[in-house]
């Protein structure tokens, strides 16, 4: 993301929410704008701006949102993991693979069943009867808390695509050379600063 295009982003919420910033000086807007670039500038532009959008179309606070609630937003459009429908993988694995295919099956999951299940892990909850209804709350722990700590690692890496796929942010209208663009100017970024 630009300055110029941050500095769109600030705008929008100066005027969205005027009383969070009155008395505001230049010097404080210019402050606040350079520590939201900071926070968001291995982030896609469009996508920032529709969590700017989503977010002021929900807020009933009246009060301009936080970095936090504009990166929860960022998280929430575009990560493809869900806890819900792993679990129906998992379930659907448990009842109807066989035990031979489970390990393809598995690799073609998403990356956070992965984490938490095995083959072994699978074939136990197979010969134990009743395990599903009673694995279901211990796997949405472990899955949402794994999804949070990979949301959070993406979001602050600006790597969309291990929380996302190209497919997903293509529909949010951001292509893969865009992120391969961002993720360039972050490693020489990074070259720099050593």
């Amino acid at each position: 993301m630009t300055k110029d295009e941050m500095s769109k982003i600030m705008n929008i919420l100066f005027v969205a929410y005027p009383q969070s910033f009155k008395g505001w000086t230049k010097g404080q807007f210019s402050t606040a704008s350079n520590l939201w670039l900071e926070m968001f500038k291995k982030i896609p532009y469009e996508i920032v701006m529709m969590a700017v959008k989503k977010e002021l179309a929900e807020n009933r606070t009246g009060f301009a949102p936080s970095i936090g609630q504009i990166t929860y937003r960022v998280k929430e459009l575009i990560t493809v993991y869900d806890a819900a429908t792993a679990w129906e993988d998992v379930a659907y694995m448990v009842r109807y693979i066989d035990i031979e295919d489970v390990g393809r099956h598995l690799k073609n999951g998403d990356r956070i069943t992965q984490q938490i299940y095995s083959i072994r892990d699978i074939q136990r909850l197979k010969n134990t009867p009743g395990s599903l209804e009673s694995e279901r709350p211990r796997f949405y722990a472990k899955y949402n808390s794994l999804k949070d700590k990979a949301e959070q690692e993406a979001v602050e890496s600006g790597d969309l695509l291990s929380i996302s796929d190209s497919l997903h942010l293509s529909a949010l209208g951001v292509g893969k050379k865009v992120l391969m663009e961002i993720d360039m100017k972050g490693s020489a970024e990074d070259v720099q600063n050593r």
